[in-house]
């Protein structure tokens, strides 16, 4: 099977890339350098015209412009990148008759209901949340094979939160971490995994990929501490601003398939990440 990965700099994308080669898969991607890559594309600027190669059997879209707070002060861009792009790569590949996976967020949801379900009506509160509600209506409207994969957070060692907090507390400088927001995470590795198996036992349809809890960010930014075997008194647990509350971010598991079974929990998940900075 030939894959494309379109965001493949991404860690998402770029895990998937490493798990689907170590199986066999043969992998193409895109990239916004033109001299660089397979296939040229860049979301902000896709045009109507623009064709995956005929020999990829299915697209996994990887890409998106994440920062909730960047969509929201360049709307219109985001917008682009996040809402109409993805439309119109499922044109594309309705066109050819082939299948895609996208990459979607619990922000499609409004955050107020526990465990929201495949089937819970979606209801954005965020512009990032918005666009990926729409991408997922475009999507599914322009492709008759496509599988929505909605995720929670997902965490690693290069997201930028943590490695601004890794940096202070290693010089034992306070950090400040939202007490009232919470998140759900999950590994890098339990994403990727599933992925992988709904490349290989493709069946179109939403899916959800939850971690097992919510925690606060302030807990999160204590278990670092810990990991980094410095107080955790330098955690300083603060209020998050009310346009980004939201009381839940866990969902209802939907898997792609049972094989990689359930999450590691919270703790373990975030240790791991946290211990993997520090090596």
């Amino acid at each position: 099977m030939k894959i494309m990965i379109i965001g493949k700099s991404s860690c998402i994308g770029s895990a998937i890339t490493d798990l689907a080669i170590e199986e066999g898969m043969e992998v193409t991607f895109t990239s916004r350098e033109e001299e660089s890559s397979p296939c040229y594309l860049d979301l902000a600027s896709i045009k109507d015209d623009w064709v995956p190669p005929t020999n990829v059997d299915m697209v996994i879209l990887c890409a998106a412009a994440t920062s909730m707070k960047w969509c929201e002060t360049n709307s219109l861009e985001s917008w682009k990148i996040n809402a109409e792009a993805p439309g119109t790569i499922a044109q594309a590949i309705q066109k050819q008759k082939k299948k895609m996976i996208f990459l979607s967020s619990e922000q499609v949801f409004s955050g107020t209901i526990l465990r929201p379900s495949v089937k819970t009506p979606k209801n954005p509160q965020s512009a990032y949340g918005k666009q990926k509600a729409q991408a997922e209506e475009l999507v599914q409207a322009n492709l008759t094979n496509s599988a929505i994969v909605r995720l929670t957070k997902v965490v690693h060692p290069k997201l930028r939160l943590f490695c601004d907090w890794s940096a202070r507390l290693a010089k034992n400088q306070t950090i400040e971490a939202y007490k009232d927001l919470l998140f759900c995470p999950i590994s890098l590795e339990y994403v990727a995994q599933n992925i992988i198996h709904l490349i290989k036992e493709f069946k179109k349809g939403t899916y959800h990929l939850s971690g097992d809890c919510e925690i606060s960010y302030q807990t999160a930014a204590k278990w670092m501490a810990d990991a980094k075997g410095v107080t955790s008194e330098l955690v300083k647990g603060v209020a998050s601003p009310k346009e980004i509350q939201r009381s839940h971010s866990l969902l209802e598991p939907h898997l792609p398939s049972d094989r990689v079974g359930s999450p590691k929990n919270a703790k373990d998940t975030l240790t791991k990440v946290f211990k993997e900075m520090n090596s």
